[in-house]
């Protein structure tokens, strides 16, 4: 009932890492201007695991042109701190004849916490806050009871005889703990994609494939912003609440805000890839060997959801950028392109490579709760599509000696501006856009005791 060899793959494995990383004490401490050095980590994980895959050929046909095959496999993993966890795949590979082939796989993976995750020293930095009633929402004059947040401000540490009644002053001090937690649980994901090669008969040199992928990971490891996440609307279970504690006053005085498990993840979209190797034309010297090559990707993002937490909505953040996108700000074209093209001789090597990477509005201009004000006073409401070129010569003088000339961003694209979307002090991505402009550089390699 199958075609051919059942090639299979068993194995045992164990790894073991440990850290141990001492910070600078005064920059730990805080006790400097402006800068405050990393916390100390100190720790070990190790994991055994057994794993098992395999290759099943279902059928294949007397030419060979066409074959079917399944590929599965399986592996089980014990955390001496994350506990243990299943990964699996299963998939097919069907060449359907010499010029279509069909792929499909689906995949469930994790991601274990790694060491600054689990180990980092938790460390407090306070500050006085000057906050005003209004910004606690269990403030009286916040209407608490009207919201129906009672259990939220009970959670944190309020007498629920004060609720309606305690009113937040202003300028206590607030301690932020954050840091690392051995309680994490490894984020997991699931994955699918489906995809068609295509190989033209009468075009032999050309390959063209379409995969879609989709894509959802839950629990994933990261910071939290508790009063976010406390008080946001749609978390009427009050998750993360009892991150905050309410000192004898009833002002909140201790925020913890630990590497946590968060909410959901999610994306899916189309991949094309196009690709050419061959002879040149007969005009750029194919007739004397001479090799062109060409390669196109574009990527169709048709969704990016994004969770904050369990207890909160999804957002999607295709043709967006800014926060709350990857927590820190982020970018999510819809559309990116990248083309290459190569040609070759014995002696010379030519190759230019581009970048497309369409615009994106603000979702400030979306969401104002982490902003404040309206869309009409946006600074900067979307940013244009962006185009980067690089152009590379190598030139081999022999087969011992070479020299290769090369400029990055050959048209010195400036980086979108985007002020507070970028999310962080560099007024854009540095993530996705080029930041330094045009540069030039210059190879020289001698290869010692060739043949």
């Amino acid at each position: 009932w199958y075609a051919g060899p059942f090639d299979v793959a068993l194995g045992l494995e164990w790894r073991s890492d440990d850290v141990a990383f001492e910070a600078d004490p005064i920059l730990f401490t805080g006790d400097t201007l402006g800068y405050r050095g990393n916390a100390p980590v100190n720790g070990e994980e190790s994991v055994a695991e057994v794993y098992f895959e395999g290759i099943l050929p279902l059928y294949e046909d007397v030419g060979g042109a066409g074959r079917f095959e399944a590929e599965f496999g399986g592996r089980y993993s014990s955390y001496d701190n994350a506990g243990g966890v299943w990964t699996y795949k299963i998939g097919t590979n069907w060449q359907i004849n010499n010029a279509l082939r069909l792929r499909a796989m689906a995949q469930h993976a994790v991601l274990a916490p790694n060491s600054l995750e689990l180990f980092q020293e938790q460390f407090t930095e306070s500050f006085v806050a000057v906050w005003d009633p209004v910004d606690d929402p269990c403030s009286a004059s916040q209407d608490p009871v009207g919201n129906g947040i009672v259990d939220k401000c009970v959670k944190q540490g309020l007498a629920e005889s004060e609720v309606g009644i305690f009113e937040a002053t202003v300028g206590f001090p607030v301690d932020f703990v954050q840091g690392g937690n051995p309680d994490l649980l490894p984020e997991e994901a699931d994955t699918l994609t489906v995809g068609l090669i295509i190989t033209p008969e009468s075009m032999p040199d050309w390959n063209i494939a379409i995969d879609y992928f989709e894509m959802e990971i839950e629990d994933g490891i990261g910071g939290i912003d508790a009063y976010n996440i406390c008080f946001d609307t749609s978390n009427k279970s009050g998750l993360f609440c009892d991150k905050i504690q309410r000192g004898p006053t009833g002002d909140m005085r201790r925020f913890e805000e630990l590497f946590n498990n968060r909410g959901l993840f999610s994306t899916h979209g189309i991949d094309l890839q196009v690709n050419y190797a061959g002879d040149a034309p007969s005009w750029m010297g194919g007739d004397r060997g001479n090799q062109l090559g060409f390669d196109l990707v574009w990527t169709r993002t048709m969704s990016y959801k994004e969770q904050e937490n369990p207890a909160s909505s999804k957002i999607d953040g295709v043709g967006f950028f800014g926060l709350p996108f990857g927590n820190v700000g982020g970018t999510v074209p819809k559309n990116r392109i990248a083309a290459g093209f190569s040609y070759s001789t014995d002696n010379l090597g030519v190759i230019l490579s581009t970048n497309w990477i369409g615009g994106t509005n603000n979702w400030a201009a979306v969401d104002h709760k982490y902003f404040g004000g309206t869309p009409n006073n946006v600074a900067i409401p979307s940013v244009e599509e962006q185009f980067y070129a690089d152009l590379h010569f190598r030139y081999n003088f022999n087969d011992d000696i070479s020299m290769g000339f090369g400029i990055s961003n050959l048209f010195d694209s400036e980086p979108p501006q985007m002020a507070f979307g970028a999310g962080t002090g560099n007024n854009t991505d540095t993530g996705l856009y080029d930041v330094f402009g045009r540069s030039y550089r210059v190879t020289f390699s001698y290869r010692v005791g060739g043949p």
